[in-house]
């Protein structure tokens, strides 16, 4: 193959190239600094096989003639400045197998001629600024392994013989409008990758979803599907990810009120991901729940109306990342076993009606970034070892009803960004340590019952953007140091006080006042 590559161009392209060169099959231009208009002429290349025009600074359209260079194989035209529509003439080129057009300014509708590509393998449109409908004669490409179509503006229902062709691998048409039901897909599809999320699909997800054997990523999230999610799922043994977050499904329960799906998943051994957040889902947490793979890193079941007790089982997810229950209704103790999950480094429970103490067990993780233990009902003194967590950027432990002095090993975590313990019952003193907290951005105590001097060592933490110390028991003079807290950037620092004697000094209020 006679081929031209070339790195470090700038300016614009020759518009003779072709003429000097007729025998060129290939031509690599992307990834340069290249301007101007791509020329008219260049459909006098025409041996040309691939053409690389990808992420320059090309402007204007694209030419008509370019559906004369019918030799072409591989067209790259994305990252560019390109705007208008897709010629029609695109659908000339009937040797086409790779068509990239991404991050670009193309308007109109998605040219129905791209149907005429019979060997069209892969197709990227998106994003741009496309609209109308995607073309049910795309469906005649019985190539096709990959159309990627995202954050647009198409709707309209999503064609069924595009989900049905005989070679689709992935699909994404995230981030549209499109509307509908989803179409039922033969058992014989190779489809792997399926991303819908962010549109307005609704109906039931259909059951034959889980006789495509080779599905690896469900991506429904986003949108108004209803009913229950299907227990078949489960067939899906190669399923890696299935987020059907924000939907209005539900999930079937047996006679104790358990999820039943759960038990479904016992096949899908690569199964990482898990997220069915934002649901109506309602019942409870099933022992079951140590069914899930070993490999499952993500499991998410945010604001779904769960209630019941956390099972112990939960322990048994050895190898979760995430874990997030956040606002629900669920009651009792934090399950101890949920302290063996070393590889876990976000806790989510807040929102709940959990009682009790804090395991001590939580201080197993020590890879632990965040902890939100938030608006709950738990009781006692805060585990000291929770200072041994040098991992933890963020600790959320408002709204409960704690109790007892801080532990003094909370202000070694040098590296903390945000720790909120308000409305809660702690005592005591504040210790000078906590000015070497360098990295604190956010502080908030406030609506307890700390007493004594605020520490001026407060004033050494200079990236401090949120310092909530109202409605506690602080006496004394706000600390001069105070006006040290510039904050980082532009972010302007806020300071809430309420102190038993609010005398002010100049220097703070001149901060106050800036």
């Amino acid at each position: 193959m006679v081929s031209l590559s070339f790195n470090g161009l700038s300016g614009k392209m020759p518009d003779d190239m072709c003429h000097h060169l007729p025998n060129l099959e290939a031509l690599y231009l992307g990834t340069n600094e290249l301007l101007g208009q791509i020329p008219k002429i260049i459909n006098e290349c025409k041996n040309l096989q691939v053409l690389a025009l990808d992420y320059n600074q090309l402007s204007g359209s694209i030419p008509r003639s370019t559906g004369n260079l019918t030799a072409l194989t591989e067209l790259y035209l994305g990252g560019n400045n390109l705007e208008g529509e897709i010629p029609w003439e695109i659908g000339n080129l009937l040797n086409l197998e790779i068509f990239f057009a991404v991050d670009m300014r193309l308007t109109g509708l998605i040219p129905t001629s791209i149907g005429n590509l019979t060997n069209l393998k892969e197709i990227y449109l998106g994003p741009n600024f496309l609209e109308g409908e995607i073309p049910w004669a795309i469906g005649n490409i019985h190539s096709l392994e990959i159309f990627s179509a995202p954050n647009m503006s198409l709707n309209g229902e999503i064609p069924h013989s595009i989900l049905n062709g005989s070679s689709l691998r992935v699909i994404y048409v995230m981030l549209n409008h499109l509307s509908g039901k989803l179409p039922d897909i033969r058992s014989d599809s190779n489809l792997e990758e399926l991303h819908l999320w962010g549109n307005n699909l609704s109906g039931n997800i259909p059951e034959s979803i889980s006789n495509v054997s080779k599905l690896r990523n469900i991506a429904l999230m986003a949108n108004s599907f209803s009913g229950h999610i299907p227990n078949s799922l489960g067939n899906l043994k190669f399923l890696e990810e299935l987020r059907l977050w924000k939907n209005k499904l539900t999930i079937k329960t047996n006679s104790n009120g358990e999820w039943s799906f759960f038990a479904s998943l016992l096949n899908c051994k690569y199964l990482k991901v898990l997220d069915l957040s934002v649901n109506p889902l309602k019942g409870v947490l099933p022992t079951s729940i140590s069914n899930l793979s070993q490999t499952l890193q993500v499991f998410s079941c945010a604001d779904c109306r769960i209630e019941g007790t956390i099972p112990m089982e939960i322990g048994s997810l050895n190898n979760a990342i995430i874990l997030e229950l956040t606002n629900n209704e669920l009651i009792g103790s934090i399950p101890t076993t949920i302290g063996g999950l070393t590889n876990l480094q976000y806790l989510g429970l807040s929102g709940n009606e959990l009682q009790g103490s804090i395991p001590h067990d939580l201080c197993g993780l020590k890879g632990l970034f965040e902890l939100s233990l938030d608006d709950n009902e738990l009781d006692g003194p805060l585990p000291p070892c929770l200072g041994e967590l040098t991992s933890m950027r963020k600790l959320h432990l408002s709204f409960n009803k704690l109790h007892s002095s801080i532990p003094f090993s909370l202000w070694s975590l040098k590296d903390i960004l945000k720790v909120d313990l308000s409305s809660n019952y702690f005592n005591g003193s504040l210790p000078l340590e906590i000015g070497k907290l360098s990295v604190l951005q956010h502080l908030n105590l406030s609506m307890n019952s700390l007493s004594n001097d605020i520490p001026s060592t407060i004033g050494n933490l200079r990236d401090l953007q949120v310092l909530a110390l109202s409605s506690n028991r602080f006496q004394g003079l706000i600390p001069t140091s105070f006006g040290d807290l510039i904050g980082r950037g532009d972010t302007k620092w806020r300071a809430f006080c309420e102190l038993h004697k609010p005398i002010i000094h100049e220097k703070l209020r001149t901060v106050w006042s800036t």
